[in-house]
C-alpha cells in the first residue's frame, strides 16, 4: 500500500490468504488502520468464466514508452500466457488487456491453485512483478 501523496518510498505490505482481488472499491484510514473494500473471489469451478482487465499504473511524472506486459494464468498441468505492449501517459492508469478463459477441468477429485503472474518491463531497469492466487475445485 501507498499512503496518498507518497513518493514512493514508503510502501507498506500487506499479506492476505491466497485470493483474486477482482477490485478495490474503496480504502480509509481508521485510526492506526487502512480498512480497504475489496471484490475478492477465493475459490474457482471448473467451467466458469474468467475475465480480469490488466492495468498499468503510473504515478511518474513522463510517460512509459514501449512497455511490454506478459500476464502468465497457470494452473496443474497447463498454463497460457497473453502479452501486450505501448505507452503509459504520465500519472495515468490504463487498461492494456484482457486475460480471459474458461477455467479447465482437470477431471474428478482434482483441486489446485490457480494463478496468474504478471509482469511489467521497461525499456530499461529491471521487471516489475505481482502474483495472485485462488483456489479451485
Amino acid at each position: 500500500m501507498l499512503a496518498r501523496g507518497c513518493d514512493g518510498e514508503a510502501v507498506r505490505w500487506v499479506t492476505t490468504a491466497p485470493c483474486v482481488v477482482l477490485h478495490v472499491a474503496n480504502a480509509f484510514d481508521d485510526g492506526d488502520e487502512v480498512v480497504a473494500n475489496v471484490v475478492r473471489r477465493d475459490e474457482w469451478a471448473a467451467g466458469d468464466p474468467l475475465a480480469l482487465d490488466v492495468h498499468v499504473v503510473s504515478d511518474r511524472r513522463t510517460p512509459i514508452d514501449r512497455a511490454r506486459v506478459t500476464a502468465t494464468l497457470s494452473w496443474p498441468g497447463g498454463q497460457h500466457t497473453w502479452r501486450w505492449g505501448g505507452t503509459v501517459e504520465a500519472d495515468a492508469c490504463v487498461r492494456v488487456g484482457t486475460v480471459q478463459l474458461v477455467v479447465p477441468d482437470l477431471g474428478p477429485d482434482t483441486a489446485g491453485t490457480l494463478a496468474l503472474d504478471l509482469e511489467l518491463r521497461l525499456p530499461a531497469g529491471e521487471p516489475v512483478t505481482n502474483r495472485y492466487e485462488a483456489r479451485f475445485a
